[in-house]
């Protein structure tokens, strides 16, 4: 059974990595404004 958000939903809290390689918690990006999240898959 998969776990998937709604259009609409909350996304978890949780820690991403940025491109300089520091971690950055979502809920800090959130309060400076709207924030669009892209995952990128890599092949290979």
């Amino acid at each position: 059974m998969t776990n998937r958000l709604a259009v609409g939903d909350n996304a978890p809290a949780l820690v991403l990595i940025n491109s300089e390689g520091q971690p950055v918690a979502l809920a800090d990006i959130w309060a400076k404004g709207k924030t669009i999240i892209t995952f990128l898959r890599h092949f290979g």
